[in-house]
């Protein structure tokens, strides 16, 4: 037998191993609605995967409108360990190119870090001519 067929096995098992014994990091799974609107209070039930959304220290949950600015969550109501209720108020006329885009999940605490699921919801933006433009939060404290 060739010396590569047994590095070839051996790394083959390795992997297998490995895979099975070594646990997944936290993440999130689904979001429920998956599209919010602009102008209004928006609830989203978020699910996990290995996470300690009820236990976890210092929670914060940011829908990241673009790379540098988002909106902050309002309010965090942790469902059980896997699963979250988070508040949105997300005001008029967001600072985004077109009346539909894609917006970025981001949830934080100090046990986990960071879990994004990207793109995922749909925001609607609607433009009211007797508001300002809006001012959105820089991203920062983030638990890495």
């Amino acid at each position: 037998m060739k010396w590569w067929k047994i590095l070839g096995i051996v790394l083959v098992l390795y992997s297998l191993i490995g895979g099975m014994l070594i646990p997944l990091g936290p993440g999130i799974t689904a979001v429920n609605p998956s599209e919010v609107q602009s102008g209004s209070v928006n609830d989203l039930i978020v699910t996990g995967y290995n996470t300690h959304l009820q236990s976890g220290e210092e929670a914060s949950a940011w829908l990241r409108i673009s790379d540098e600015a988002g909106i902050r969550a309002s309010n965090l109501e942790p469902i059980s360990e896997n699963q979250i209720k988070l508040s949105f108020d997300i005001p008029y006329n967001l600072p985004v190119e077109s009346d539909t885009s894609s917006v970025t999940l981001v949830l934080d605490n100090k046990r986990d870090g960071i879990s994004v699921l990207p793109s995922t919801i749909r925001l609607f933006n609607i433009k009211d001519g007797s508001k300002g433009a809006a001012q959105l939060a820089a991203f920062s404290d983030f638990h890495l």
